[in-house]
């Protein structure tokens, strides 16, 4: 579906460093990371991503200069948590890294995801 709009696959590193996560995420995720340090001299503090959201950040903020906004990127990223539940894995479907608010511009960008917003209650230009 994504790619029928226009959207542009994206991934990033799947073991990224924990300071990533410990300025950006809260307590919970800080808690539930699957961390420990590499086997580099001195050694790295690092995770596995436990969400993609600061991974993106980093991504955007190296790139900003060279791509025009809404960026149109899409992806589907592993992520793992220690927690209570049973799954310490998963795959979770991003929305786009660039928020619209306006039910049309959405329309605009990906003409296929109109009838899912009509079916949401969406308002009509």
């Amino acid at each position: 579906m994504a790619r029928l709009c226009g959207f542009q696959n994206y991934d990033a590193p799947v073991l990224e460093m924990q300071e990533l996560y410990k300025r950006k995420a809260g307590e919970e995720i800080t808690q539930q990371m699957y961390a420990f340090n590499d086997k580099s001299e001195p050694p790295r503090e690092v995770t596995l991503r436990p969400e993609m959201t600061p991974s993106l950040a980093r991504m955007v903020l190296a790139r900003a200069q060279s791509h025009n906004l809404p960026l149109k990127w899409s992806s589907i990223p592993q992520c793992w948590r220690y927690g209570p539940s049973p799954c310490r894995v998963w795959c979770r479907t991003n929305p786009p890294p660039t928020p619209c608010h306006s039910p049309s511009l959405h329309r605009r960008h990906c003409p296929a995801a109109s009838p899912v917003l009509m079916n949401l209650s969406a308002s009509h230009p």
